[in-house]
Formats: C-alpha cells, sequence, structure tokens
C-alpha cells in the first residue's frame, strides 16, 4: 500500500516540479495532494515526518468539543472540561499537572509511542554529555608523497552522516596530499558488534521496508534511507552515490503503478504493476557498501586516482601509517533532530552507542544500551518499574510507560546540568517540530515545549510550561503529561489531540496569569 501511494506521490511531484513561478500558487494544492507521509525519506522532502506532524483539525467522530477550562479569574482551570466532559467510553487519558492535585490514571501503563525517546535522549545526555562528537578514524599506508594504500574507515556509529559527510572527507585527504590510491576503499566497523542485525521485539513487519522505521548501523548515512527510481520494467537505479543494495524488479506493464516491496536480508525484490517512472524512499541496511562506494566518488571528484592491485614488497617496506578522525556535530544538535522533529532513527543509534560502551553486559549493542537506559531510571525516576522499553525510538507496542513515571522524569530532568539541552530540543507549540500547527493564537504558543507521542491508538503530550518574570526571563518550569489512548484508533486522534491542545493552551494562560 505504502509503495503504491509513493508511486502516486512520484507523479505527483513530477508534475509539481514543472510547475512556473506564475502557477506557484498549485504547489500548494499538489502538497496538500501529497498530505502527510509516512516514509521518513519523503518527509524530509516535503516537510513532513509521520503521523506526529499532522495538524488537529476539527473533529468529526460525533463528539463536540469541550468548553475552555480555562478561567479569566487566574483560578486553575476545569480539568475535567478536558478530559471527562463529552469523552467516549472508549477514549482513556493518563494526566499529571504541576502545581496542581488534578490526576488522572496517573498509575495505569500506556503504550509509551515517541515518549520513549525523552529516555534515549536523557541517558545519553547524562552518559555523553551535550557537547560530547562521535568520532571516525580514517586509516591509510602512505607509499610516497601522493600515494596511498590500505584506506579505511572505522565506524562508530555516528548518527548524523550526510552525503556530505564523505566529500568532506575526501577533500582532506587530498589536502594531505593523496593523489593515487592502491586498491580501494574499505569500512570496518571498529566494534563487531555492530555488524548483528536484528529488529526490536514489538515492531510491526511492515517497518521493515519503511524508511520512518530504518536502524542504526557502525555507518550511517541519511539516516539510512535512500531513493530508487525505477525507470523501466527492467531497469532502476540508487538516486544516492554509491548505495550498492540490489534490488530485484519482477514487474508487468499496468494502467498504473502499483508496486509491492519485499526485503529479503539487505536486498529487495519489487513487484506489480508499471505504468511510468516511480520513486520508493527504502531503507538500507548495507551502510558499509554505501560508505565505500559513495567515498571512492568523492576522491575520484577530487581528482583522486585508484590503482586496482596488490602493493608490492618494496612499497610494504617503505609504508607509514597515517590518519585522520572526522568529529560529528554535538549531540545536542542531533538531539533537536531526535526529539523535535520525532525521528526513530536516531533513537536506535543512540540506544546502540550507549551499549558500544559497555564491555561486560550483553553481546547486542541494543540490549546493552536499554540496560544503560534502566540503570539510569533506576537512579532517577521514582516508578521505575512503570518504564518498559524494547528500542530507543517508541516504535515497539511493547514499550509501556505512565503518566506519573513520565512526570518524574520530567521533574528530574529540570534538576539536571544538561537541562537546558534537553529543553532546547523539545518542539516548541505553534513553531517548529511536531508542534509546529499545534495550539496556535493560544497563550502556549512560543511558550510550551514538549514531546509528542504517536502511534495508531496511542497520543501523548508531556513537557513543561515556563515560568517567566516582568524581564521575561525565566524562572521555573512547570511539568505536564497528557497521555491518550483509544481502542478506536486514528478515528479519535483529532479529539484527544483537540483536547490535549485545548488543556495545553489553559495552563499555559494559567502560569501566565499567575
Amino acid at each position: 500500500m505504502v509503495a503504491r501511494i509513493m508511486a502516486m506521490h512520484s507523479a505527483l511531484l513530477s508534475f509539481c516540479s514543472r510547475l512556473s513561478s506564475a502557477t506557484a500558487f498549485l504547489l500548494f494544492a499538489c502538497l496538500g495532494l501529497l498530505g502527510p507521509q509516512e516514509s521518513q525519506g519523503a518527509s524530509n522532502k516535503l516537510g513532513f515526518h509521520d503521523s506526529e506532524f499532522s495538524s488537529t483539525a476539527p473533529s468529526d467522530d460525533g463528539f463536540a468539543a469541550a468548553s475552555d477550562p480555562a478561567t479569566d479569574s487566574g483560578a486553575e482551570p476545569d480539568w475535567d472540561r478536558s478530559f471527562k466532559t463529552k469523552i467516549p467510553s472508549d477514549v482513556k487519558f493518563g494526566v499529571l499537572l504541576d502545581d496542581s492535585d488534578y490526576a488522572l490514571h496517573a498509575a495505569d501503563l500506556f503504550t509509551a509511542a515517541s515518549l520513549t525517546k525523552i529516555f534515549t535522549a536523557a541517558t545519553a545526555l547524562k552518559v555523553f554529555g551535550a557537547e560530547y562528537q562521535f568520532a571516525t578514524e580514517v586509516t591509510w599506508k602512505k607509499i610516497d608523497a601522493g600515494t596511498i594504500s590500505s584506506l579505511r574507515i572505522l565506524g562508530n556509529g555516528d548518527p548524523s552522516w550526510k552525503s556530505s559527510t564523505l566529500m568532506e572527507i575526501a577533500k582532506r585527504l587530498r589536502e594531505k596530499g593523496v593523489r593515487r590510491i592502491i586498491g580501494g576503499v574499505t569500512a570496518l566497523a571498529k566494534d563487531e558488534r555492530w555488524n548483528q542485525f536484528s529488529y526490536p521485539p514489538g515492531w510491526n513487519p511492515v517497518y521493515q521496508r519503511e524508511c520512518y522505521a530504518s536502524l542504526a548501523h557502525a555507518f550511517n548515512i541519511n539516516e539510512n534511507c535512500a531513493t530508487l527510481a525505477i525507470t523501466s520494467l527492467h531497469q532502476s537505479h540508487w538516486i544516492e552515490t554509491g548505495v550498492g543494495t540490489s534490488v530485484e524488479l519482477k514487474l508487468r506493464p499496468g494502467r498504473s503503478t502499483s508496486l509491492r516491496v519485499e526485503r529479503s536480508g539487505s536486498s529487495y525484490m519489487i513487484s506489480g504493476t508499471f505504468k511510468g517512472l516511480a520513486h520508493l524512499q527504502l531503507p538500507i541496511h548495507d551502510t558499509a557498501k554505501w560508505v565505500e562506494g559513495a567515498l571512492r566518488s568523492a576522491l575520484r571528484a577530487q581528482g583522486v586516482a585508484f590503482e586496482n592491485r596488490e602493493i608490492t614488497d618494496a612499497e610494504k617496506a617503505n609504508a607509514s601509517s597515517e590518519s585522520l578522525t572526522h568529529l560529528s556535530i554535538k549531540l545536542s544538535e542531533i538531539l533537536k533532530r531526535f526529539l523535535k522533529d520525532s525521528i526513530c532513527f536516531y533513537g536506535d543509534a543512540l540506544v546502540q552507542d550507549l551499549g558500544s560502551l559497555s564491555k561486560n553486559g550483553p553481546n547486542d549493542l541494543r540490549a546493552a544500551g536499554l540496560e544503560e537506559i534502566a540503570r539510569f531510571n533506576q537512579e532517577t525516576n521514582g516508578h521505575p518499574d512503570e518504564l518498559i522499553f524494547f528500542d530507543g525510538g517508541g516504535l515497539s507496542t511493547q514499550n509501556k510507560t505512565s503518566a506519573r513515571a513520565v512526570f518524574s522524569a520530567l521533574e528530574n530532568f529540570k534538576k539536571q546540568l544538561w537541562f537546558p539541552d534537553f529543553w532546547n530540543a523539545l518542539s516548541i507549540a505553534g513553531k517548529d517540530g511536531t508542534l509546529k500547527d499545534r495550539m496556535k493564537e493560544t497563550a502556549a504558543q512560543n511558550r510550551l515545549r514538549a514531546k509528542t507521542g504517536t502511534l495508531i491508538g496511542f497520543y501523548h503530550l508531556a513537557g513543561y510550561v515556563p515560568v517567566m518574570n516582568a524581564a521575561k526571563e525565566i524562572t521555573a518550569y512547570r511539568s505536564f503529561v497528557i497521555l491518550g489512548e483509544s481502542t478506536e484508533g486514528e478515528a479519535r486522534k483529532g479529539l484527544i489531540r483537540g483536547r490535549q491542545n485545548q488543556a495545553g493552551a489553559a495552563l499555559s494562560r494559567w502560569i501566565l496569569q499567575n
């Protein structure tokens, strides 16, 4: 189904891209037809990311919106108006609010969804520090002034690489005088545990072919998502340079393009009907091969030649070892992409990065990283037994949490030296991230910051409203947690988010008045 939709999107995008400036207004209509994308790669291009970016439209589920719980007098809002009035029996809220005695189902377990991310981020800040930079080492043997051999890149789980990163490394090699390379490029995991591959428990099998669920590896490029262009019944190619993932096409002519994607190991088989050019966004797992191909291409672009041969004994005798180190952007910047835009890939990367620090724990990096998060929760949370995680990004339906456990975490985070970096990584209501289109033109806009959580049937909001003095300086942070779930799934998303928006605005107004 997703592949069929992406093929339709490709045709619409092709049309939209040909519009002149005089008809630019039609582009908006095209984007409206495309709607929010599930594929992370497509969402990056169009400015969407899965259902967490969906704005809350008026509810059409037959339950009218509750009246505004806020008051003009500055008294505490009547929270029951948001969470109990005209609420269908299939909807349940879990609520805790700072400076209030109000609590609703605070100890009940909910599927955590993307609230999982705040625990991954907090543990990473505590263990690594906000200034931390992931280091990737590049080594080689220098034969003479312009010739090298045995060029190797040692992957260490840096999640921030883009295609431009390989160009930067190639440029640095050129600046070091490299003009000729004997042999090729070899990409190796610095820790062999990165070579293990598995999906977390509780993941839907469909995630295996969706970019919003791409997994992390020793090497990561463009969040491990690439674009496949299918140009005919028998021909396809990757848009990104260097991708080596094999693709088998089993297509037949049709009046429309309807594609089925199946994954086998790191390869893809695509079947169905084909009418014309189609693009698919697909997760890439053999990322070491991608790095090797992309760096070769980048080096050639720098004028570096390759000789496909072994080095001689004489060359070996005169060779000397050299290296360079590429440093990532700071962890604090990575977390902005992770939390504001709710990109699950970074959750898997950070969990495994945490696991790589463990030398005596599980041999599985993800399991070792989850143990590190569990230790952090035991040390800092008042209800650690109500924090159950099987991944770092929140896609597992087995991840569980409660309103009081999330509230306890938010309260603890405020006391930490790294809290400013956590605060800066949260979405701002009405301004950016997954809250860009929520709580606009209310007291919450540009003030409330939070993390959203979204899986079908589960819709959460948790974060802070700041208290400011007359000089607009923040003097305190008021925590809040509003978990929502429904057995009716997407049919209740508008209602649940609408009540969360209403409560967030009322809470912000109340704090502002006092």
